[in-house]
């Protein structure tokens, strides 16, 4: 049996984030439950394939990296594998950008539903540019100031928040007497079928990483891809 605490040790050491070490271990561990504890190039290898016809190469590029890291760490050096070759876009492909009108209609939706915080997270992301496992830093302290402090893979950055959010924050922090700290704490969570129209088939990955209230998420027929990870726990 392979302890792997040592290696989470040498991890913090490095200064590695709690999130990055527990995605590092959870790589490993499904490497060697996958190689059934015989570490060959070949198991390597083989695991790089599996992992690149399962996932995205971006999700497999970091599962390979905790291998190597791991691989390293235990004086196997010469078996690491190299991570897949990604041409890097220096733009958002159109598809992929969110225009003025879907904006819209993803907000009016939301209160259409009678869903007033979905509207607010909704219009904090397209107005602030944080991602969803930030949202966390979106505190009734930090929209009272005006700014966010996110720290993310040991960066640190200020997010500012414009005065007509704050002001629909603040009102809504009232109408739910949330006095301190975030905005929700849900232990559940449903993920739509559709959102304004559009079918929603994949959960990216690490979606609510960083999310630690909640334990169950609600899936439709939907989904047909869910990325690495979706969870911190998972």
């Amino acid at each position: 049996m392979i302890n792997l605490q040592e290696f989470a040790v040498t991890l913090a050491r490095e200064e590695k984030s709690k999130l990055t070490i527990e995605k590092y271990l959870r790589d490993v561990k499904a490497f060697l439950f996958f190689c059934g504890g015989n570490v060959t190039k070949e198991t390597v290898v083989r695991f790089k394939e599996y992992a690149g016809g399962r996932y995205e190469k971006s999700s497999a590029n970091s599962m390979i990296a905790a291998v190597n890291c791991w691989l390293k760490y235990s004086g196997m050096a010469d078996l690491c594998v190299r991570q897949f070759r990604i041409q890097k876009k220096p733009f958002s492909p159109k598809e992929k950008e969110l225009s003025r009108d879907e904006y819209s209609r993803l907000v009016k939706t939301a209160e259409r539903n009678g869903n007033e915080r979905l509207s607010l997270v909704v219009q904090t992301i397209c107005g602030t540019g944080i991602r969803v496992s930030e949202l966390k830093y979106i505190t009734v302290e930090a929209v009272k100031k005006g700014e966010a402090v996110v720290s993310c893979k040991n960066k640190t950055r200020v997010i500012f928040i414009v005065r007509e959010l704050r002001k629909k924050l603040l009102a809504y922090a009232q109408g739910k007497r949330i006095r301190t700290g975030c905005f929700g704490k849900d232990a559940e969570v449903t993920v739509p079928a559709m959102i304004a129209g559009i079918p929603v088939n994949t959960i990216a990955s690490g979606a609510f990483t960083g999310n630690r209230y909640i334990q169950k998420i609600n899936l439709p027929d939907t989904i047909s891809k869910v990325g690495m990870g979706p969870l911190p726990m998972v």
